[in-house]
């Protein structure tokens, strides 16, 4: 079983790549069938940017920058009473824009 939060807290401690993909293999290995929802997309966003990486088509740098990014973005989604979901994408550094609408939440869901 892998936590979002121990994800992006290694993430946010990155040092060694080699060492990070070692633990995250081992760690995400039959995740589907014990980890949340959210850690298994965290997972799959990285280990897309480590293949980018690995077959030529990101730069180290770039990809370091896209791993912090990844522990530093939130997605979350607010359902209102009548069960319509509004999803909402939240970096740590920016401000959330929510529209306004007439809505009563009855749930907020963090990811």
């Amino acid at each position: 079983m892998i936590q979002e939060n121990e994800i992006r807290a290694r993430l946010l401690a990155l040092s060694s790549l080699d060492e990070f993909e070692d633990w995250l293999a081992q760690r995400s290995w039959n995740m589907h069938l014990d980890s949340d929802p959210r850690a298994q997309k965290l997972v799959g966003k990285i280990e897309l940017a480590l293949a980018e990486f690995h077959n030529g088509h990101l730069a180290e740098p770039l990809l370091r920058q896209r791993l912090k990014s990844l522990a530093a973005t939130y997605e979350f989604s607010l359902i209102p009473q009548n069960g319509d979901a509004e999803s909402v994408t939240y970096t740590s550094n920016s401000t959330v824009q929510i529209p306004p609408v007439g809505l009563q939440v009855s749930a907020v869901f963090v990811s």
